[in-house]
Parts: structure tokens; C-alpha cells; sequence
């Protein structure tokens, strides 16, 4: 058994943590204020510990451990600074909106009837038609209906009517506006794709790279391959998963095998041994050191061409240290490369540290490392060594990240382990075919044995991970963990390894009661929500209103015809999760005298709240001519009038607009409420309305 190593064998943590530290501390305050007074702080702290030590030799010694405190404090304030220039630029919508905006595309994809671009904001025109330059914002622009000859590169200017990127304010959803903040990205835009016009084009090494991946990914796309493998051989050598679909993707992390389509550690693993193979003549010649540094070049590239996801690079980087190590005779340090390509990342990338990729990566990978610290398989016969490697390896990998999974993905798998040893030992394979027929194709050469064996090799992991999904209790959905729980999870993972390593039972002890906490926080937590509600969602196609009653929920979505309950089950599975509900139906016609409740037509009786939907002019009917009274009148999409005109037919308490409407109708009753000082809720700027009943 090896000891961990210390902290001082891994130097760079001591950078690293209060890096990290420093990039949080941002979350709390903006501006270079912090920074300026911490790097003082530091120079100060520094000086008087110098000044004591050459003033009083003897002190020297007892002093030179807390030199440690001027450096942590400097790299607090680095880490706040990198944080800080990485910040997105806010632009003025006063001077901008209205006026001509030049933007250079940054990445753009494709649906059937729109478009997808991602923008960097180079400035306006003003009124008096000078250009005015501003610093680079980003944005994202959707359109209705394509233009396929746009490409990253492509300058391009349309009239702005920017607005702030924005959640839709339903409970428990993903913070889609903070995630796109934290890549840059804080205004939108929705328009026609006739008036984005292209006037210019400015290349640089990533769109050329990024052209070259969507000019390979074309080809795939027009070989001769069913469109299930093709999607896949896209997401796991170009690393582009718009052409998994959703239901691929959530069976393959039902299965435990996500990770596969996302370009990873064991990707670069795999490609390095291919390029590491392919230069072997190199060894004939004695130049086992020029194969080293031209894998390593081959590495770097395809990091680059990849895209650089975090996940990537942090592998490249531990690579690229191992290559180093053994071209200049050393031993690398797995702990230490582990660090350096966290800080690399964070540097250039410091809210990278927020988001599930960086942190399911390196916990894994950290995991790893320290397990094969302290544990080793030693049969004797080889073969049984490779699987139990194999097994505890995903083992490992699977129970560190278990409470992030749930936290982030509300789901764990629970047969991941098994699924992975069946695909782990052909997906090599499947890669090596694939680079293969990738390199076959580009070059005009269409072999069918390769793209045979790919598709083979393509259907027995969609077996695999079918037949895995089929299985009773696979994997367990509706998961619920708080940031809490997952703290103390991982508190638990640690004493844990300090009482594999130490043997002291008081690690065990203490692993013991993190894990009691956590399921004590999470049972309190439990029974403080309330166990029956409505709510009424935010929704661009249509307005769900929503009925629960402790596990069990119905969905009401009239004027909806192709409402898809599964893909609203994924939407807004974090709500669905927190408050325990595994029991979702669809109401066309429901009726449960026992909870006052129907749901039929236009109208509805909900836990004795009183709906009724105005749209399509079935309002009307409903009324008979006759004045109703109702606690909540919903004005969907369909909607078209004056609200003037269902005041005269119907009696309410709450007035709500539905966030489906579009802009234009949507400004027109909000302006006809506020002139007319009528009350009303705008579900696209309050978000979904949420009632609790008491039992």
C-alpha cells in the first residue's frame, strides 16, 4: 500500500485551493477593489515576516511556515481577478437596442426551421450612422427559418432588439440564465433569418478548426450509416451531441454509461494509444523520445480541433505531464498534473469550477487516483487482475460521483458498473473504426466492410445499453440530493479513504455520522414540503397547470393537442423530484370527487380553485351568455380580443397572461390592464404561479 502524499509533494495545491478561493469569493462581491487590498494585504504580510526574520535569525525557523500566508492570500486575489476579467461585458440597451448591430459568429447550429447563433458583439451604428465600437459582449440570436451558407466567421449585422437572457420562473427549474452567463452570454435575441445580413469574414485558428469539424461532420452525415450511428460516432470523436437525441441520452445515463458520448479522459486515453501505435516504427530507428514528443503534438492538436472542453483538456494537460516525465526521465506525479490542468482551466475559464462537467470530472479522476494509492488486485491468474481492475474501476468512478449524478441529473444508475464492463472492453475498438472511417471518408474512399463493422460495433452498445434500461430497478429516477447532502457525502468519501488507508476506526466513526447527517437533512428536509398544490407553469408553447397530491400529479394542458408528457417530465424533473412525485398523468378528462377536482374542456375545478382558459373563442361558448365567476382566468396564445371583452362574460379574481403568448399580442393586453388599472399576472415576467393547500 502507497502513503497518500502530502500537501508538499503536490505543490500546486497550494496555488490551486486558494485560487478556488478566490473565484468564489467573486460570487459575493464584484470589482478590483478585493483584489487590490488582498495583494496588499500579501506584500505587507510578506515584509514584516522578512523584516522579523533578518532582524532575528533565531526567529527564522519558527516563521517560515507562515510564509505560506502571503502567498494563499495573493493567489485569493489572482483567482478573484481571473474571475473578474472573465466577467461577461454588459452593453447599454439604451444606445444599442434599435440600431445596427456588427457581431462575428462564434458558433451556429442548425433545425429544421431555425437557426442557433452564437454571437460576439463588435458594435453599433448610431443614429448618425458613425460605428461606434464596444467591448466584446455575447449573445445568442435564434431565427425563424435557416440560412445555411452562415458559418462561424461570418460577420453579420441585423437591427437589435437585445433583452436579457432569463429563466422561465417555474419551481426547481435548471438555471439556464446563470449557465449562460457563466459562459458569457447575457442577452438574446429572436428573428427573422432574411434580416441577419452577412458582411464580411474574419477567420481565426478556432473557426477554422471549428469549419473543419462541421465539414467532417457532413460527411458522416451523408454516409452510408443508420443515423443512430452516426450521431454517435459524431458525439464521441468530434464532440458535438446535438445528434443524440434526448431519449438516447437519458437511456444511456440510465445505464451508467453517459460518459460515453461526451468526449473525456477515456477518449484521449484511447486516441493516444492510437497515435502512440501508429508512430511505433519511430522505436526501430532508437527515437523512442521524438515518438513521445510527435504523440504528444498529435494529442495537443486533436485537443484543439475537439473544441477544448474542460474534460479534455484536463485530460491532454495529465497526458501531456506523463509524456514530459518520461522524455526528461522522471517520475510523474498524478495528484500534482491533476492540479496543474484544474488551475490551466480555471485561469482561462474561472466559472468552468460551477459547472457538472469540471466537477464530475476531476472528482472522478481524483478518485481514482487515490484509490489506486491505497488498493491493488493481485490474483494471480492475469485475466481475472483485468476484470477486477475493470470492476472496481467503475466501481470507484460510479460512487464518487453518485451524489453529484443525483444532484445535478436527479437520476442514478444502478447496473452501471455491469454495463460498463460489457461496452468498455469493444469501445476502444469502436474508436479505432471510427477514426478509421472518419479518415476513409474525408478522403473520398467509402469502404462498406469499415462502415459495416462500425454499425456493428455502433448496435451492440444501443443493445447493451437497451437491454440494460429494460431491466427492473436499472437505475432510480426522481432523486433529490441538496448542496448539502452532496457536502456531506463527500465528507463521508473521504473518512472513508483515511480509514482504508490509517485504519482507525474513529475515520469510520466519523464517516458514519456524515452519512446519518445526510440522511437526516434529507428526511427533515422531506417532511417540511408541503404534500398538495397547484401550479401553474411558464411555458413558450402552451400554460400546464399542474395538480399534486403527495406522490401522485396531474397535468392539465388545454388547448395543447400535442402536448408530450415525457418531455415534461424532463423539463421540469428537479420539481418533480424535490417534492417526491413519481406517479404523472395527463388530464384530458379527469374527475376525482373525492379531491374536488375535473378537468374537462376549457374549464376546470382543481383542488377547488376555479380555472377557465380564454383562447379560441371557447370562452365564450362556456359562458352561455351569462356572467362567470371563476378564481383564475388564463388568457392562452389562442387568445384573440380585448381583455374588455371577457370582463363583460367572466368574473375573476386573478387575471393571468399565459407566457405563451407572442410579444406583440402580449404588449397589447399589458398595456390595455395598465391603462385601464386592471390587475393581472404576466407569467413571462413573474413566472409560474405556485399554491400550496393545506391538508
Amino acid at each position: 500500500m502507497n502513503p497518500p502524499p502530502r500537501i508538499s509533494s503536490v505543490p500546486l495545491l497550494r496555488i490551486l485551493l486558494p485560487f478556488i478561493v478566490g473565484i468564489l469569493a467573486h460570487q459575493v462581491c464584484n470589482g478590483f477593489i478585493f483584489p487590490i487590498a488582498a495583494f496588499a494585504m500579501a506584500i505587507l504580510t510578506y515584509a514584516t515576516l522578512s523584516f522579523i526574520s533578518a532582524k532575528n535569525p533565531s526567529a527564522r525557523y519558527r516563521l517560515s511556515p507562515f510564509h505560506i500566508i502571503p502567498f494563499s492570500v495573493a493567489f485569493v486575489a489572482l483567482g478573484f481577478t481571473a474571475a473578474e476579467a472573465n466577467a461577461p461585458t454588459e452593453l447599454n440597451m439604451r444606445q444599442v437596442n434599435g440600431k445596427y448591430v456588427v457581431a462575428r459568429i462564434s458558433d451556429i447550429s442548425f433545425s429544421d426551421f431555425s437557426m442557433s447563433i452564437k454571437i460576439d458583439v463588435c458594435g453599433y451604428y448610431s443614429a448618425k450612422g458613425h460605428f461606434v465600437q464596444t467591448h466584446k459582449s455575447k449573445a445568442l440570436v435564434s431565427t425563424k427559418g435557416c440560412n445555411y451558407q452562415l458559418q462561424p466567421g461570418d460577420i453579420v449585422t441585423f437591427k437589435s432588439n437585445l433583452s436579457a437572457i432569463k429563466n422561465n420562473g417555474n419551481p426547481d427549474e435548471f438555471d439556464y440564465a446563470e449557465f449562460m452567463r457563466r459562459q458569457g452570454y447575457i442577452y438574446c435575441q429572436h428573428i427573422d433569418q432574411h434580416e441577419v445580413l452577412k458582411c464580411g469574414h474574419k477567420d481565426d485558428i478556432l473557426t477554422l478548426l471549428s469549419n473543419t469539424r462541421n465539414n467532417i461532420q457532413s460527411k458522416i452525415l451523408s454516409a452510408n450509416l443508420p443515423t443512430a450511428t452516426q450521431g454517435m460516432l459524431i458525439a464521441v470523436l468530434l464532440g458535438n451531441n446535438d445528434f443524440i437525441d434526448a431519449q438516447t441520452r437519458q437511456d444511456f445515463s440510465n445505464a451508467g454509461v453517459a460518459h460515453l458520448l461526451a468526449l473525456s479522459g477515456l477518449h484521449i486515453g484511447i486516441l493516444t494509444f492510437i497515435f502512440w501505435w501508429l508512430l511505433f516504427p519511430l522505436d526501430f530507428c532508437g527515437l523512442k523520445k521524438l515518438r513521445l514528443c510527435l504523440t504528444l503534438l498529435a494529442l495537443c492538436a486533436y485537443a484543439a480541433f475537439s473544441g477544448l472542453s474542460t474534460s479534455v483538456v484536463r485530460s491532454t494537460i495529465m497526458f501531456a505531464f506523463v509524456f514530459i516525465a518520461l522524455i526528461s526521465d522522471r517520475r510523474p506525479n498524478a495528484l500534482n498534473s491533476l492540479a496543474f490542468a484544474a488551475l490551466i482551466i480555471l485561469t482561462f475559464s474561472p466559472n468552468a469550477l460551477y459547472s457538472a462537467g469540471f466537477q464530475l470530472s476531476f472528482i472522478t479522476v481524483l478518485s481514482l487516483v487515490l484509490f489506486n494509492m491505497v488498493c491493488a488486485t493481485h490474483f494471480k491468474v492475469r485475466f481475472l487482475n483485468q476484470v477486477a481492475s475493470l470492476f472496481l474501476t467503475s466501481l470507484v468512478a460510479m460512487s464518487s460521483t453518485l451524489a453529484l449524478t443525483g444532484y445535478y441529473f436527479h437520476s442514478i444508475s444502478v447496473i452501471g458498473v455491469l454495463t460498463n464492463m460489457l461496452i468498455l472492453p469493444i469501445f476502444p475498438l469502436f474508436i479505432f473504426i471510427g477514426v478509421a472511417f472518419i479518415f476513409l471518408t474525408v478522403i473520398g474512399a467509402h469502404l462498406q466492410f469499415v462502415g459495416w463493422l462500425i454499425d456493428m460495433l455502433g448496435k451492440y452498445i444501443s443493445f447493451v445499453v437497451g437491454a440494460a434500461n429494460a431491466m427492473p430497478m436499472s437505475h432510480i429516477s426522481g432523486i433529490y440530493i441538496h448542496g448539502i447532502s452532496a457536502i456531506l457525502y463527500f465528507m463521508a468519501l473521504l473518512m472513508l479513504f483515511l480509514w482504508i488507508y490509517k485504519k482507525n476506526v474513529r475515520f469510520l466513526i466519523c464517516a458514519s455520522a456524515c452519512v446519518a447527517a445526510m440522511i437526516a437533512f434529507g428526511c427533515a428536509s422531506r417532511l417540511a414540503l408541503p404534500t398538495k398544490g397547484i401550479v401553474v407553469f411558464n411555458d413558450f408553447s402552451s400554460t400546464p397547470v399542474l395538480c399534486f397530491n403527495k406522490t401522485t400529479a396531474v397535468v392539465w394542458t388545454p388547448e395543447d393537442e400535442d402536448f408530450d408528457l415525457d418531455e415534461f417530465k424532463r423539463t421540469h424533473i428537479g420539481f418533480l423530484s424535490h417534492y417526491g412525485i413519481n406517479s404523472l398523468h395527463s388530464a384530458r378528462a379527469y374527475t376525482n370527487q373525492q379531491a374536488d377536482t375535473y378537468m374537462t374542456g376549457n374549464s376546470a375545478m382543481i383542488l377547488g380553485k376555479k380555472f377557465i382558459v380564454a383562447g379560441k373563442g371557447h370562452w365564450k361558448n362556456a359562458t352561455n351568455g351569462h356572467v362567470t365567476t371563476t378564481d383564475y382566468v388564463i388568457v392562452s396564445k389562442t387568445f384573440h380580443g380585448k381583455i374588455a371583452d371577457l370582463r363583460k362574460l367572466i368574473s375573476y379574481k386573478t387575471l393571468v397572461l399565459s407566457g405563451a403568448i407572442y410579444n406583440d399580442n402580449l404588449n397589447a393586453l399589458i398595456q390595455e390592464c395598465s391603462s385601464h388599472s386592471w390587475q393581472f399576472q404576466s407569467l413571462a415576467a413573474s413566472g409560474a404561479i405556485t399554491m400550496y393547500i393545506d391538508n
